[in-house]
């Protein structure tokens, strides 16, 4: 099922929200660690998480630059879009 950049941001929150325990609405430009609270483990859970969500692999090298809500829907995105 393709995807539009809107539609998976709208899962993508909607995901960390139901991970994070966040009640409050997020923003794509919330940081995970900073903003949000997120721990590393939590931060590899939410990545693997999307992983199998998607049917996607996200090279390591790009999951130390995720930094932000938009960071996962970039990345997640590509290899979408790269299938």
């Amino acid at each position: 099922m393709e995807r539009t950049l809107e539609q998976l941001s709208s899962e993508i929150v909607e995901q960390v929200s139901t991970q994070l325990g966040i009640t409050n609405a997020i923003n794509l430009d919330d940081r995970l660690a900073r903003d949000l609270g997120a721990d590393s483990i939590d931060i590899v859970e939410l990545i693997m998480s999307v992983e199998r969500k998607y049917d996607v692999k996200l090279p390591e090298h790009e999951t130390g630059e995720i930094k932000t809500v938009r960071d996962i829907v970039k990345h997640v995105y590509n290899a979408i879009n790269q299938k």
